[in-house]
């Protein structure tokens, strides 16, 4: 499994943890064209906030406490809803 598809997965996860069901391919990320700006984005956010009756920064938030494990490091909420996601670094 590449990083994009483990990434979208983890989504997947955690959104269905809240309540809404998606498949992978509903889930978009995209490599960061700014590092300072996490390895990796999504708009996730912005695109499945109102299905779950919250705003998109809200559920950025929500996801951004949910989703660091031993892959992701961390996320940051950018914007109206991006959610930019950061890599564990090998160490």
């Amino acid at each position: 499994m590449d990083i994009q598809d483990y990434l979208k997965s983890s989504l997947q996860a955690a959104l269905t943890t809240l309540g809404l069901a998606l498949e992978q391919h509903a889930i978009i990320i995209e490599k960061s064209k700014d590092p300072k700006h996490g390895d990796f984005a999504t708009n996730v956010c912005l695109k499945y906030a109102k299905q779950l009756n919250l705003s998109p920064l809200v559920l950025a938030e929500k996801l951004k406490t949910m989703l660091p494990d031993q892959t992701i490091a961390s996320c940051e909420v950018a914007g109206p809803g991006f959610l930019n996601i950061f890599i564990q670094q090998a160490k």
